[in-house]
């Protein structure tokens, strides 16, 4: 794609509209939360008719199969989680719907929306994420955006309202996921010319207040600036690199101390977490491979409040655990098995390999694998690299033929 040129597309809208309702409208507040599930299921259905036709093919060299895994392994999380826990297996499969996420796959395959459109969808979402997250930081009290804002459930039990860090309110707006990868997408295609974009994506990310995130989308960056081939200036950009991670090394105290205590929040926030629930992954093999799926708010297990060191402890906010806890091990072994085979494809992209990288970074932190949108997410992203990976079969089979084609005719000729 040439500088850009993805916002000249025009959008497809329903795959707007699925983005955006994923994201439960950036989390805007004061909805019942009831309603964005009407509208996740109703987004399934769409899907779902929209190829149920030929839904389960896809074009060739695509890995559907994978997809097809990682929806059917947490229904294993169903039937433990009547077993370890007396939940009912009809609130089960009602809470599972958010595994349906993945059809986005089956969808843009059936649909074969071009890489510019999708792009240009995505950067949509992500800027609608970024401007109404920095928005809210100056009309702050209003903030009606936010998993985290006011009068959310979480900032109810917080003094002052919405946490703050980093000189950021916090308010979780949905579509952070989408503002990272229109972020790659943006620095992919040379924007020098748009650097303020760029900035706002990136200021965007760090006012979630979220460090790992953070780490995570710097890394992969990185990844990306060194090694595509499409970069120039890499021994400039190495020399700064080196010359950043000396400084930051030498004065991180100094420049983060406070604001970025990583041992703190670990010890009075996460940790407690990370003890209680592997102690409950491990305390039965069927807890470890299976998972404990899913607490539905009709059933005790779902109303259950943990806590441990007098400490509230969730599953959501330990990443991979969390996930291990919720799915089960073989969902877990079977995600990462999916991201390393891509990683090590010698045709993918090394952009597609660094977007992967940084949530695979993040993966200890992170629950991405947690809600409709995370899932969708994870289906686009896969999607993406089958495109990329069968666009570049397709390149190496036609140059072949073309030298087969060129070598015969020059032996004809002799």
């Amino acid at each position: 794609m040439d500088s850009f040129s993805f916002l000249k597309e025009q959008v497809d809208k329903p795959l707007l509209f699925f983005f955006i309702a994923a994201t439960n409208l950036f989390d805007i507040a004061g909805i019942d939360l009831k309603i964005f599930q009407f509208i996740h299921l109703f987004i399934m259905g769409w899907m779902v008719l929209s190829v149920s036709s030929n839904m389960w093919h896809v074009p060739r060299g695509f890995r559907s199969w994978q997809v097809i895994v990682l929806m059917l392994l947490p229904l294993l999380s169903v039937y433990s989680c009547q077993v370890l826990h007396g939940q009912a297996i009809s609130l089960s499969l009602i809470v599972y719907r958010m595994h349906l996420g993945w059809v986005i796959y089956f969808y843009l395959s059936q649909k074969q929306i071009p890489l510019s459109v999708i792009a240009k969808t995505v950067f949509i979402v992500g800027l609608g994420y970024t401007l109404i997250t920095l928005l809210q930081q100056i009309t702050y009290p209003f903030a009606p955006f936010g998993s985290r804002t006011l009068g959310s459930a979480y900032s109810s039990d917080k003094v002052g309202g919405v946490e703050r860090r980093m000189g950021f309110w916090r308010f979780m707006v949905g579509g952070m996921y989408f503002a990272i990868i229109a972020l790659f997408f943006c620095i992919r295609n040379q924007i020098s010319h748009k650097k303020i974009i760029v900035f706002l994506f990136i200021l965007g990310i760090v006012a979630s207040g979220n460090r790992q995130t953070m780490f995570s989308v710097f890394t992969g960056i990185i990844i990306f600036l060194l090694f595509s081939r499409n970069v120039k200036h890499k021994f400039l950009i190495s020399i700064t690199l080196c010359f950043g991670c000396v400084f930051l090394s030498l004065y991180a105290d100094a420049i983060f101390g406070k604001l970025a205590n990583v041992s703190g929040d670990l010890n009075g926030g996460r940790m407690p977490s990370y003890i209680f629930f592997w102690d409950k992954i491990t305390n039965s093999s069927m807890s470890f491979w299976m998972g404990n799926g899913l607490g539905s708010s009709g059933s005790l297990y779902g109303q259950e409040e943990n806590y441990y060191d007098n400490f509230p402890v969730t599953p959501s906010d330990i990443g991979i655990v969390g996930t291990m806890y919720y799915w089960g091990g073989l969902y877990v072994i079977a995600y990462i098995v999916c991201v390393v085979r891509y990683l090590l494809s010698r045709r993918l992209d090394v952009f597609y390999k660094a977007i992967l990288f940084s949530f695979l970074v993040s993966c200890p932190i992170a629950s991405y694998l947690w809600e409709f949108d995370g899932f969708m997410i994870q289906g686009l992203l896969f999607y993406l690299c089958d495109m990329d990976i069968v666009f570049k079969k397709e390149q190496e089979y036609s140059i072949y033929f073309t030298q087969s084609n060129f070598d015969n005719n020059y032996l004809e000729e002799l």
